[in-house]
């Protein structure tokens, strides 16, 4: 997963700070990436059993920059 992104700030805006999402229904995989208000990033992956596995960044992403981020 990956995508340049552009922060204004570390508010959440009305999207929760998604940068993308794929959910279908229960017992799916599935995947998030997104900015938390700590300006850390993100991101979640559900197996079939919707058992999530999380990772964040350990440093924030700055804001007024594009920034390319990307995970797997």
């Amino acid at each position: 997963m990956e995508a340049w992104i552009y922060p204004l700030s570390y508010a959440v805006p009305s999207a929760g700070g998604v940068i993308f999402s794929k959910h279908e229904t229960k017992g799916t995989r599935e995947y998030d990436m997104y900015l938390l208000p700590s300006g850390l990033l993100r991101i979640a992956i559900f197996d079939n059993s919707n058992t999530d596995f999380l990772t964040s960044s350990t440093s924030r992403i700055p804001i007024n920059t594009w920034t390319h981020v990307a995970g797997s």
